[in-house]
């Protein structure tokens, strides 16, 4: 799960979500810069790969802006049949 989400963000971003630091940065704020649309991009991604769907009140309310966030939305996710 968490290389997937790596690799995805990695594809979008060029950078390496290694670091605690990194995995707790805003990725809509002015080190990553990420905007909403890059975020839905990996989103699916990794919803497709993992056979998994996040529910959309976790990403609408606000807490779905770094990575370790991301990771605990997709543990909580819903496997899809």
């Amino acid at each position: 799960m968490e290389t997937c989400l790596k690799n995805a963000l990695l594809k979008v971003t060029g950078m390496e979500f290694e670091s605690e630091n990194m995995r707790n940065m805003n990725v809509f704020g002015n080190h990553v810069r990420m905007n909403a649309r890059d975020l839905v991009m990996v989103l699916a991604t990794v919803e497709k790969e993992l056979g998994l769907h996040v529910d959309d009140s976790l990403i609408l309310s606000g807490s779905f802006n770094t990575f370790n966030n991301i990771i605990y939305g997709l543990k909580n996710a819903k496997k899809v049949a």
